[in-house]
């Protein structure tokens, strides 16, 4: 028996051998269905799981299995496909497209840039998991402006260009991309998912030439459609992303969580727990809490500003908002501040046992406002959570999918 390698998403699944059956419909309905517990096939409800184990069964007698899933996945969705995976191979083994991506690098240490549907990642070493984004909100060429701004320095390694196969744009930001780089002067190289799987492959050994087209790959491709957000009210619409803070060495930095929920990313400690808001006085958000203090917490709400919004017309929203408030809820307003070199309003909500510290920034389409909760007076507690937070949260987009509750 010889064993497989597998790319699972982000827009399609595609296998290294032709020992698969013509399941394009069902591979279809999962990648739509990931995080739901049920799919529609031919009209009809299905298990996702066991549309997911159906995938799985015509590998049965290759023994093992390579799952290259995309880096920005969560745990829980990687889980779900390895899991399914089990039921039919012996041997399965996952690995992000982020290392296996810097695997095929020219030269070590390489800049890996990873392509979505919705955004863009950047990981600044071979180490590290995607700690940028980007949001392909932009034409391409802005995107790619966009890019290279988060890049670090020109003779920090090679950059790894990651085009996966049936994402709408992506080839084109991968090879301007491409060409703005070399002009630059850097290294680059475009990873498309026939070298992926190359390098993927349990019985082949990568080697940095681009290997000929893969002839015997099956490919399952999702429809062009956005993914289905998680079927009740209760589920966390996030995309968790597990990363190392990009200050300070590995063994010393914090582990920090990419959490990406509605159009708005931000980064949180990876200890805190994250659940979403949606009853008691405020507006519904994101509430992200520390394990060790139950007054600590970040809070994240998102709206769409209005065409054209400037910061002083959030400003008078916010003013007219607060005037039907009693006057001792809403103090220390300031329409002109600054926070993580961000223009902003800020202002402070007292609370019966807290303080919340709220900042509203606007970034893209969206009025993004992050609130730092702690006990009164002991604002320091959070401050560097606070001052990442804010510095981080931006607009990527409308994204295409959700995950569950943070596990």
């Amino acid at each position: 028996m010889t064993g497989v390698a597998v790319i699972v998403g982000p827009a399609s699944v595609r296998s290294s051998c032709g020992a698969i059956s013509d399941v394009t419909d069902w591979a279809t309905a999962a990648l739509t269905n990931i995080d739901d517990e049920f799919a529609f096939v031919d009209d009809q409800p299905v298990a996702a799981a066991a549309l997911w184990r159906g995938l799985f069964e015509s590998l049965r007698d290759r023994g093992s299995v390579v799952l290259v899933c995309p880096s920005w996945w969560s745990d829980r969705r990687v889980d779900a496909v390895a899991e399914a995976a089990q039921a039919a191979i012996d041997e399965v083994t996952v690995v992000r497209r982020a290392p296996l991506l810097a695997s095929t690098a020219v030269r070590q240490p390489s800049i890996v840039v990873e392509v979505a549907e919705s955004f863009v990642t950047v990981a600044p070493s071979p180490d590290l998991l995607p700690v940028h984004t980007v949001p392909m909100r932009n034409e391409p060429v802005a995107v790619v402006d966009d890019i290279v701004r988060q890049l670090p320095p020109i003779g920090s390694g090679s950059v790894v260009v990651d085009r996966p196969d049936g994402l709408s744009g992506a080839a084109e930001v991968a090879a301007l991309l491409h060409d703005r780089l070399r002009s630059d002067g850097r290294t680059v190289v475009i990873v498309d998912d026939d070298r992926l799987l190359l390098a993927a492959e349990p019985d082949v050994k990568a080697t940095n030439e681009l290997p000929a087209p893969y002839t015997r790959c099956s490919t399952w491709r999702r429809a062009a459609r956005k993914l289905t957000v998680a079927g009740t009210a209760a589920a966390l619409g996030l995309v968790v992303v597990a990363v190392v803070a990009a200050s300070g060495t590995r063994s010393s930095a914090p582990r920090t969580t990419l959490l990406i929920e509605g159009r708005v990313a931000v980064e949180v400690p990876a200890s805190w727990k994250a659940r979403r808001i949606t009853a008691g006085p405020g507006s519904p958000r994101l509430q992200v809490s520390s394990p060790d203090d139950s007054q600590a917490a970040v809070h994240v709400t998102q709206s769409a500003a209005a065409r054209g919004e400037t910061l002083e017309m959030t400003a008078d929203t916010l003013r007219r908002a607060m005037k039907a408030q009693p006057p001792d809820v809403f103090v220390d307003f300031n329409a002109d501040d600054r926070r993580g070199s961000r223009p902003a309003v800020t202002y402070r909500e007292v609370r019966a046992d807290h303080d919340v510290r709220w900042t509203v920034l606007l970034d893209g389409g969206l009025r993004i406002s992050v609130g730092c909760q702690t006990g009164r007076g002991r604002e320091d507690t959070v401050a560097a959570v606070c001052a990442q937070a804010i510095a981080s949260v931006r607009d990527v987009g409308e994204f295409a999918g959700t995950v569950g509750a943070q596990r």
